[in-house]
């Protein structure tokens, strides 16, 4: 039986002993990454939450300066250096892809904490989005969108990109036929 396969009850069996010993571990860990553990739970969520942030702005950060280091690259230089660096490309291009998003996001949206409380996974997807899809999205919206799991997000992120692509070939019907109108006229 593999952990995944084990109630949430069975998994968080811990005999005193243990956990004083996990206890003793998550402080040493902590302090040598220079945490202090909160002291009680509500702390705890508030500090994760407020990491989470901060990794999606870090990753933001991050795919920023592979942008420049890639604009200031000689053809092919950039993968190499990747490469040399061992880094890996997935990363490299999703952080570039976040940054990408927060770019065309408009300024009153990059803040709002429905944007920075997605997971990586749902910037990436809403990244794929036309600009002017994102922009029309309110508070609200990205709320609801955040609210989703990855996989009901995706759908979502599907109807909105075909909801997109129809009214593109509306406007472009609408304006075959006003200019069809408009030769016929002249």
């Amino acid at each position: 039986m593999t952990i995944k396969d084990q109630e949430p009850s069975e998994i968080q069996v811990f005999s005193a002993e243990e956990q004083q010993q996990l206890a003793e571990k998550i402080e040493s860990m902590a302090t040598q990454v220079h945490l202090v553990m909160p002291d009680n739970v509500e702390s705890a969520w508030q500090l994760v939450i407020q990491m989470e942030e901060q990794a999606l702005i870090d990753t933001a950060k991050r795919g920023l300066v592979y942008m420049s280091i890639k604009m200031h690259s000689a053809h092919g230089e950039f993968e190499s250096k990747i490469r040399e660096h061992s880094l890996a490309p997935r990363t490299v291009r999703e952080s570039m892809t976040v940054a990408k998003m927060f770019l065309a996001l408009p300024e009153s949206k990059r803040r709002t904490s429905a944007v920075l409380n997605m997971n990586k996974s749902k910037l990436i997807e809403m990244a794929r989005l036309p600009v002017e899809t994102v922009e029309s999205l309110d508070d609200d919206d990205l709320d609801t969108l955040n609210d989703l799991s990855v996989r009901e997000f995706r759908k979502e992120i599907r109807k909105l990109k075909d909801k997109h692509t129809e009214l593109e070939e509306q406007t472009a019907t609408l304006i075959n036929a006003l200019e069809t109108e408009r030769l016929t006229k002249a």
